[in-house]
């Protein structure tokens, strides 16, 4: 028990699990069953029932998932691979999926599906589901590269308007052209 606590307070000093880049120092709580750090090569083991949360200025996030790899490298998160029914929680959007990778060099988050179980984002009346979900973190743009569908709640999106008591469902054709279906 000691060695862990020793190496959270390692990981916390080194600011390194953070979520998401250049954020400010906050605070980091790790649990899993067994969790290694190696600092000589910068990798990071989580595995069995893990949960991160990350708490910065008054925001957090929250993953679940069953394993998680991260390399670290100059004191600087590089990658995290998350997979088993990952999850994510933040105030603005929910997201699930089988696997989930973080690369801080392009700030981008991809959520993969498991076959029949497509990757899965809410936020703020959006849902979208695909098989492959691309999340710019500077941006904050979503993209759907190999389709799915997106379910927009007009009444409760930041859209504006009183909208038209429907959802929109949005997806791509076969040829990968945009279409829209309403739905009640």
């Amino acid at each position: 028990m000691k060695k862990l606590i020793f190496m959270v307070l390692i990981l916390l000093a080194s600011n390194a699990l953070s979520f998401a880049a250049e954020q400010p120092p906050g605070k980091l709580q790790l649990r899993a069953n067994v969790i290694t750090y190696d600092r000589t090569s910068g990798d990071i083991m989580l595995d069995g029932d893990v949960v991160v949360t990350r708490t910065t200025e008054g925001e957090e996030l929250t993953v679940r998932c069953q394993h998680m790899e991260a390399r670290v490298v100059d004191e600087q998160l590089q990658t995290v691979l998350a997979t088993g029914n990952v999850t994510m929680h933040t105030a603005e959007y929910d997201a699930s999926s089988s696997r989930a990778t973080f690369d801080f060099d392009q700030n981008i988050i991809v959520l993969y599906g498991d076959g029949a179980v497509p990757a899965r984002v809410a936020s703020r009346g959006i849902i979208s589901t695909g098989p492959r979900i691309i999340y710019h973190m500077d941006r904050e743009r979503v993209e759907l590269p190999d389709g799915g569908d997106t379910m927009i709640d007009i009444r409760g999106s930041s859209m504006g308007g009183q909208g038209n008591g429907r959802d929109a469902k949005r997806s791509k054709d076969k040829n990968g052209d945009p279409k829209v279906q309403a739905q009640k």
